[in-house]
């Protein structure tokens, strides 16, 4: 009869693997963090990343049904708080804000908007873009500038809706296209998007308006993706779910979009047929000052603007 042993040696290692997972699942629920709100208990290593699906968001709105409107729990080995309830924002937004804010490294910032003023922890530089974002786009004098570009975008929409008083109209559609307009107007002087279908467009605008539409929401799916490697880093490394690989595309074909656009810019501004400057030139200018206070660098103009 032959019988199987287990080496000594596979043994220690199962062993070291249970003891440590014991030892993380003690660390989750460690006593050390008092008074936390409730939440749903952590799996060890993934926490309650399982919770999480495609649009969490909805998840959390559904956690909070549970737990209510300020509840704590486990992403990987990071613990956070989230509030789900206008009071909880208000209070973390605007009372506290200066104590939260800085923000969690994430793929998606590091990634697709390295330099963006939204998804980065304070600093002078992000204070500094805050302030020239607010003298640009929402002082008094520069919505009174914009005025010419907020009428003949609404006059477009009024022309382009059907007015036979049988075909269906996405009011929503519409003025979205029409506020993206008049931002993209203002900040870049050209117009991006279209919803008339009758309209003929030139080819190559149209393949513009149509690379533009799918950068939109590629940006806006990815920026509320959860993704486990940003708290696992073992699954940031393998990239199991693809989505470090997805978001350099989306990086890459950023650039390809933008750098076109930027390019224009620095031709016209050398030939000086620059007469108005959009959001653009006032960050470009910053970028070419050596003089200038901030070092404002290529990745935030590009980050910057296509946040906006």
């Amino acid at each position: 009869m032959v019988t199987m042993t287990t080496p000594l040696g596979v043994w220690s290692v199962v062993s070291a693997v249970v003891l440590g997972i014991l030892l993380l699942a003690k660390l989750l629920t460690s006593s050390k963090y008092k008074n936390l709100p409730p939440g749903p208990r952590g799996l060890p290593i993934i926490g309650s990343l399982h919770l999480l699906g495609k649009f969490p968001q909805r998840d959390f709105a559904k956690l909070a049904e549970t737990y209510g409107p300020l509840m704590s729990l486990w992403l990987g080995p990071k613990l956070v708080v989230v509030g789900t309830s206008p009071a909880a924002a208000e209070e973390i937004l605007k009372t506290q804000g200066p104590n939260f804010a800085n923000r969690v490294a994430t793929s998606f910032a590091d990634v697709v908007l390295p330099g963006d003023i939204v998804m980065v922890s304070d600093s002078p530089v992000r204070l500094h873009l805050k302030k020239t974002l607010h003298l640009q786009l929402s002082t008094s004098k520069q919505l009174q500038l914009a005025t010419n570009v907020r009428t003949e975008e609404i006059a477009h929409v009024m022309r382009v809706i059907p007015q036979d008083g049988v075909t269906a109209v996405s009011v929503r559609n519409h003025i979205e296209v029409a506020i993206t307009n008049i931002m993209s107007h203002v900040i870049l002087k050209r117009r991006f998007m279209e919803v008339a279908s009758g309209k003929k467009h030139d080819e190559q605008e149209f393949k513009q308006v149509s690379i533009f539409r799918k950068i939109l929401r590629d940006i806006a799916e990815y920026s509320q993706t959860i993704n486990p490697g940003d708290f696992i880093p073992i699954f940031k490394w393998m990239d199991i779910f693809g989505l470090e690989k997805q978001m350099q595309e989306l990086r890459e074909r950023m650039d390809a979009f933008m750098s076109p656009i930027i390019s224009d810019h620095i031709v016209q501004r050398k030939s000086g047929s620059t007469s108005i400057k959009d959001m653009a030139d006032v960050l470009l200018d910053q970028m070419e000052d050596e003089t200038f206070q901030f070092d404002i660098n290529n990745d935030n103009v590009r980050s910057t603007l296509t946040h906006l």
